[in-house]
C-alpha cells in the first residue's frame, strides 16, 4: 500500500508542478504534494532500517538434546569455541536418542549460542527469538509489502549440559572414537580382559590376606569364614564383582584423562 502512495504522490507532484497554470496555486500544491512524497519516503526508510512501525515480539522455545554416545557411562557432546575471545560455541549432539545423523548448531550474525553446565540429568537448549511485528493493522496494511512483519532480529540459544556429561573438542572425539575402535578389536578385548583379570586377582588376594591376618590375630568372624568353604567362595565372588566394577571405573577415568590430553 505504501508503494501505491509513493507512486500516487510522485504523480500528483508532477501534475502540480507542470499542469497548474496559476503560479501561487502551483507552488502551494507542489509544496504539499512534495512534502507528502517526502513523508512517504521517510516512512519507508524509517520502517526498513529503524523499525518505526513495529514492536519486538519475544518467543521462547525449548528442546531436548541427546549425547553422541549411547554408552550410559560415557555420555558426551562435541563443542568448539568460536574464535579466541568469543564466548559463543558450536555444539554437536543428537536431536533423538536413535538418530543416525548428528545435529550441528552454529552461531551466526543472527544467532548467538552459549553453553552452561547444569546439575540436571537432561540436556536441553533454550532459545529466545526476537522478531519485529507491526504495531497495528494499519501499519501492517501500509508496510507489509516491505517484508518487515515477523522480521528476525536475533535468536539467543543457551545449551544446558549436565555436569555428568563430557564435553569434547572435535579432535578429542575423533581420538576417543579411534581408541574405542581399537579397544573393541579382538586384540584390544583380549588385552583389556587380561588387565582386568590381573587387577581383580591382585585385589582379591589382598582382601583374602587381610582376612587371614585377622584370623591369626584371633578374629572369630575371620576364622569362621576361613573354615567355611561355602562362605569363603561366596565372599570371593563378592570381591570379584566389587573389583571388576572398580576396574571398569578406573579404566573409564583413565580413558577420559587420556582423551582430554589431546
Amino acid at each position: 500500500m505504501i508503494l501505491v502512495l509513493l507512486v500516487l504522490f510522485a504523480f500528483l507532484f508532477f501534475l502540480a508542478s507542470t499542469m497548474i497554470q496559476r503560479r501561487l496555486l502551483r507552488q502551494l500544491m507542489s509544496f504539499v504534494t512534495f512534502m507528502a512524497l517526502l513523508a512517504v519516503v521517510v516512512s519507508i526508510t524509517g520502517n526498513m532500517y529503524a523499525h518505526w512501525y513495529t514492536v519486538k515480539e519475544v518467543q521462547t522455545e525449548q528442546k531436548k538434546l541427546f549425547p553422541i554416545s549411547s554408552n550410559e557411562k560415557l555420555k558426551y557432546i562435541i563443542s568448539e569455541n568460536v574464535g579466541t575471545k568469543s564466548k559463543e560455541v558450536v555444539v554437536v549432539s543428537k536431536d533423538k536418542a536413535d538418530a543416525l545423523q548428528l545435529s550441528i548448531q552454529k552461531p551466526s550474525l543472527e544467532h548467538e549460542i552459549h553453553m552452561i553446565r547444569t546439575v540436571h540429568t537432561e540436556a536441553i537448549v533454550k532459545s529466545t527469538t526476537l522478531t519485529y511485528v507491526y504495531k497495528n493493522p494499519l501499519a501492517k496494511i501500509l508496510f507489509s509489502i516491505s517484508g518487515n512483519d515477523k522480521c528476525l532480529e536475533k535468536t539467543i540459544s543457551t545449551v544446558h549440559i549436565p555436569k555428568t556429561w563430557e564435553v569434547f573438542t572435535e579432535k578429542q572425539a575423533d581420538y576417543l572414537e579411534a581408541k574405542q575402535k581399537e579397544m573393541s578389536s579382538e586384540a584390544g578385548v583380549a588385552k583389556e580382559k587380561a588387565k582386568a583379570e590381573s587387577y581383580v586377582k591382585n585385589e582379591v588376594k589382598k582382601e583374602l590376606q587381610k582376612i587371614e591376618k585377622k584370623a591369626v590375630q584371633g578374629d572369630n568372624d575371620a576364622l569362621s569364614l576361613l573354615m567355611d568353604k561355602v562362605k569363603l567362595q561366596a565372599k570371593q565372588k563378592e570381591f570379584i564383582q566389587k573389583f571388576t566394577v572398580q576396574y571398569q571405573e578406573i579404566a573409564r577415568l583413565a580413558l577420559l584423562e587420556d582423551v582430554k590430553k589431546r
